[in-house]
């Protein structure tokens, strides 16, 4: 428990520390509750999710059809080995649904982007205990969703549009936000929001 809370407030302090470098406004980066649909993608609201193979962080095969009959919050993401965004997110997306059971929360990463450093932040903080880590191999459903971030850096490759998805138990998409800048991340009370939304 005292590892878990010093591994957080190391990696709030990367990300305060990264809010404070000269190479973009202070303002320009954060949680943001507006939703956003910065890139066209092939995912709307009202879409049956297509037929996917992603694995776990022990190589077992996870499909679309392990995901039905619950709902879903389903991340697309960038690596949480280099970026303190996206660890910030992680963190926050875990403390703020930790007392939502009925809630499955997915997080999808480019295959490319899981390694020893990644696992280690994964294990350090239990995030695996709330979260199901699976990993995209050769980004092949990030393509088919169309979100796959365009001329990347090196560090890059694969990585996905922040993207971040609502499945009700059927599969079927109930609200899509895509991103472009992951300096900024969509806040979780637009999540609690959208689902406290309708009967589903």
């Amino acid at each position: 428990m005292i590892l878990r809370g010093l591994a957080s407030l190391v990696v709030l302090g990367l990300l305060a520390l990264n809010l404070l470098l000269p190479s973009a406004a202070v303002t320009a980066r954060g949680p943001e509750n507006r939703v956003r649909s910065d890139v066209a993608s092939e995912l709307a609201i009202g879409r049956s999710l297509p037929p996917l193979e992603l694995q776990d962080l022990q190589g077992r095969v996870h499909t679309r059809e392990d995901l039905l009959g619950h709902r879903v919050l389903l991340t697309f993401e960038r690596s949480v080995d280099w970026c303190p965004f996206t660890k910030a997110r992680l963190v926050e997306l875990r403390r703020v649904f930790e007392d939502t059971p009925d809630l499955r929360i997915v997080w999808v990463m480019a295959e490319s982007q899981i390694n020893e450093r990644s696992r280690l932040f994964i294990d350090e903080l239990g995030l695996a205990n709330r979260i199901l880590f699976l990993a995209d191999p050769k980004s092949e459903l990030i393509r088919t969703l169309g979100i796959l971030k365009q001329e990347p850096e090196a560090i890059e490759q694969g990585v996905p549009h922040p993207t971040t998805l609502l499945l009700d138990a059927e599969g079927i998409v109930r609200f899509v936000d895509v991103r472009e800048d992951f300096h900024f991340w969509l806040d979780p009370d637009a999540v609690r929001e959208a689902l406290s939304r309708g009967d589903w």
